[in-house]
This record gives structure tokens, sequence and C-alpha cells, in this order.
């Protein structure tokens, strides 16, 4: 999946998870009212906008800041904003295996994140897990495809090794056969020599 693509999966996911969230703030609730959760996703979304779209610097940076700001604050916040960079692909600090058990974390205590939050662990979790397959089948075909050259290698070299036998055994049949042709041209002289003197 390439990063345009994971960010648009992200964004209409959270569309879907606002939908579902305007219908539950409609009926009537004894709890805080949810606006305080309203453009939660914002701050990511524009983070991974910048990951996606700035140069090797800009995306050092933006690594960088998440990494240093998680290390000073490791909560759940912070550490899904570490993980979101980790788990974009495309600029040289990523690294999708890394993400995978940090999302599992964050599923682990979901209370700790806000409705919107948890949805884009969702998922890039999803996507992370998606990647680990498609890197294990990768791997697995990349080991089928060694078997393969390593046995047309062993069958090219049995092929190269009979094919000398071959020519071996050519080459000795063609000295025999030149030894008999000396033997018979010898005799051919020797009989030739004689001819004269029986006559």
């Amino acid at each position: 999946m390439t990063r345009s693509a994971l960010l648009s999966l992200l964004a209409a996911s959270l569309f879907l998870t606002g939908c579902e969230t305007v219908n539950e703030w409609m009926e009537p609730s004894p709890e805080a009212p949810p606006a305080l959760e309203q453009n939660v996703s914002q701050p990511y979304l524009e983070m991974l906008s910048q990951l996606v779209t700035g140069d090797a610097q800009q995306q050092e940076d933006l690594f960088q800041r998440a990494h240093e700001d998680w290390l000073a604050d490791p909560g759940a916040v912070k550490l899904l904003s570490y993980a979101l960079v980790l788990a974009t692909p495309g600029h040289a600090n990523s690294d999708v295996q890394a993400a995978q058990p940090l999302f599992s974390q964050l599923l682990a205590n979901p209370e700790a994140l806000a409705t919107e939050e948890l949805e884009i662990t969702r998922v890039f979790m999803a996507y992370a897990q998606q990647w680990q397959r498609v890197a294990m089948e990768r791997d697995d075909l990349s080991t089928e495809l060694a078997k393969v050259t390593e046995t047309s290698q062993e069958a090219r070299d049995n092929q190269m090794r009979e094919l000398r036998g071959q020519l071996n055994t050519l080459r000795e049949q063609l000295k025999d056969a030149e030894s008999k042709l000396d033997a018979i041209a010898n005799i051919e002289r020797e009989m030739e020599r004689l001819e004269p003197e029986r006559n």
C-alpha cells in the first residue's frame, strides 16, 4: 500500500467514524458533551500529510520530534504519534514491524484513546498486519526462488559433468580409432613393400 493510499484509507475511516459520532451526539446522553473529541484526528492527519509530502530532512525532523516527545512523555497520545510515524512507508526511518507491537499496546488499553484516535490505531494496525503478511510471503517466495535457482544450478552442473564425460569418451574412442587406422596404414604399407618381392 502506498503512502497516499494509506492516508486516503485513514481519512475515509475517520469520516465514517465521524458520521457515527455525529449520530451519537444527536441522541440525548447524560455524559459530557462529545465536542471535546472534535478535531482530535487533525494533528495526526497534518503530521502524516507532512511526512508523506515532505523532503528527506523534513521527514527526519518529524521522526526525531515524535520519538523525543514519546520518550519525554510515554503516554498513549505520544505513543500513537510515534507509532504512526514508524508505520508510514516511504521515509528512511519507516519500520512497520517495529510499529506493530506499539499499536497492539495501544489497542490493549483503548480507554486511554479518544474515539478517533482508536480508529486511527485500528486502521494502521490492520495495515501493519497486512504488511507483515506480505513481508512473510515475500520472504517465502525469495526462499523458494533461491531453492529453484540452486536446483537449476545443480542440474546445470550435473549436465555439464555428463557432457564432459561424453566428450572424454568420444576423445578416447577417437584416439582408439586413430590408433587402429595407423595400424591398418602400417599393414598396407608393409603389404605394398612385400608385393614387389613376390613378383
